[in-house]
């Protein structure tokens, strides 16, 4: 048996047993792993303070093919997100953060850009109060572009039209009027995702609308709705999908949520690029 040991963050646990934990983490090298913590909730454990969703830490595990579940060995506590622990909003952001890797990102699939940009968002949710989202559509940007669904959101080329629509089949703007996954979207909308994008700052009522319209473009490629939006988003969990293609009902889209024009200036995320030109789709409908 091969040990393997990786710097994660704990995306998912629940109790499979009164001393075992069944867990969901994100490796840097090793992707979405899902494993079985035996005896985790003993006071003498291997699995130095405990297993819980926004934890980062070092883990070892033996993963066997037979298996779906990883044998969990050791964990190492390094780091807990202290914002969502002070401040109700960083937590609804970070939960929305991880249940995004979760839903997004096929089990040992390895992704190490969006974990480095999951563990700057979520020490930026501590930092940067005030930039929250921009801390959001960053990581959204990263994301998508890491899963092969990055969106143009340049204009197309001419004069500036009077209406711009949001093609989520086509991840593209253009001037076609609206239809089913096709919505209506602010040029000022799509200037504070670009500025982002080239690590200019950008208004923060700009970037929560940007926010908004990339969970919406997310919702539609993946066919997936998350209950975690709603409150990090604040009320927004997706576009209306058929029903027979859902698998967590949700409210639909709300984009016409409105922030007061003196919000402040946010900056973008340090040192993690926001967008992939490269990757293959992580997940198909």
């Amino acid at each position: 048996m091969a040990y393997v040991t990786d710097d994660a963050v704990v995306l998912r646990a629940w109790d499979f047993s009164e001393t075992s934990q069944t867990v969901s983490l994100f490796g840097r090298e090793l992707g979405v792993v899902r494993g079985l913590a035996k005896g985790a909730k003993r006071e003498r454990s291997s699995f130095a303070g405990g297993f819980e969703p926004l934890a980062r830490g070092d883990i070892t595990l033996v993963q066997r093919p037979t298996s779906e579940l990883a044998t969990l060995t050791e964990w190492q506590l390094r780091s807990l997100c202290h914002a969502a622990r002070r401040r109700l909003r960083a937590h609804h952001i970070a939960l929305y953060l991880v249940d995004l890797c979760d839903r997004s990102l096929s089990p040992a699939d390895p992704h190490p850009m969006v974990f480095d940009a999951l563990v700057v968002a979520l020490d930026r949710l501590a930092r940067q109060p005030e930039a929250d989202g921009a801390t959001t559509a960053g990581f959204q940007l990263t994301l998508l572009g890491e899963c092969g669904y990055a969106p143009h959101l340049d204009p197309p080329p001419g004069p500036a039209p009077a209406t711009l629509v949001f093609d989520a089949e086509a991840g593209t703007v253009r001037t076609a009027p609206a239809a089913p996954g096709v919505w209506g979207v602010r040029s000022e909308t799509l200037s504070a995702l670009r500025a982002l994008e080239a690590d200019e700052p950008s208004p923060e009522h700009d970037l929560w609308r940007g926010a908004r319209l990339l969970h919406a473009y997310w919702t539609w490629q993946f066919r997936r709705e998350l209950l975690s939006a709603a409150l990090a988003l604040g009320g927004v969990a997706g576009p209306p999908l058929p029903r027979s293609e859902r698998s967590n009902p949700a409210p639909a889209v709300d984009s016409g949520v409105e922030r007061s024009d003196d919000s402040p200036v946010a900056e973008p995320l340090p040192g993690v690029p926001f967008r992939s030109t490269g990757g293959t789709p992580c997940r198909s409908r």
